[in-house]
């Protein structure tokens, strides 16, 4: 809590930003939003009188897995939650931004968004048409057969978004990825 969450913290935000992936301000909202809507998320007691975790330790779990992909276990020790805890954490989460924020941001981007997307990526990273930059994580050919990302724009029935680069008009979009993703049109490998 001393590190991230009082007053006056050990780390700055920029600090917050690197470590978890998003601002504060998105973090405590988050907090805030699965606690008040989530009974599992809110501080409370066992019937033996020990203290449960507070809902901001739980996200810190869960996010924190998310964001850098570590073993269970490897938060035993630092924040003293078992490998059957982090994941309770981790699953609870997934239910509840599910359900919370599913409907919104979760689903196929609309034509509309699909246009946001393109001038903030041509913008940050130059790369006109570019809807998104995809992580090595989970990459194996199995599990991108089965994602409901990518199936559409395998089977070609993704919606036509057309971009232009140098003169030439494109009508797919693409994921920035890199080496290890198999030679598909939705992917584009970053320069080394």
């Amino acid at each position: 809590m001393s590190m991230y969450f009082v007053d006056e913290p050990m780390f700055e935000d920029d600090v917050f930003r690197q470590r978890y992936r998003m601002s504060r301000r998105l973090f405590l909202k988050i907090v805030e939003d699965i606690t008040a809507s989530f009974p599992w998320f809110r501080f409370s007691a066992n019937a033996a009188g020990i203290r449960g975790f507070l809902a901001i330790q739980k996200c810190t779990c869960a996010l924190r897995k998310l964001a850098y992909g570590n073993l269970a276990g490897n938060y035993d020790e630092g924040l003293s939650f078992s490998t059957r805890t982090t994941r309770e954490f981790l699953d609870n989460f997934y239910i509840a931004i599910k359900h919370l924020y599913g409907e919104e941001y979760l689903r196929s981007p609309t034509s509309h968004d699909v246009a946001r997307l393109y001038e903030e990526h041509e913008a940050r990273h130059h790369f006109p048409g570019m809807i998104g930059s995809i992580d090595w994580s989970n990459n194996d050919i199995n599990v991108l057969k089965q994602s409901p990302l990518f199936i559409p724009q395998v089977n070609g029935k993704s919606p036509k978004y057309e971009f232009n680069v140098n003169g030439y008009r494109y009508n797919r979009v693409y994921y920035l990825g890199d080496g290890s993703y198999p030679p598909w049109s939705c992917f584009v490998k970053a320069y080394a």
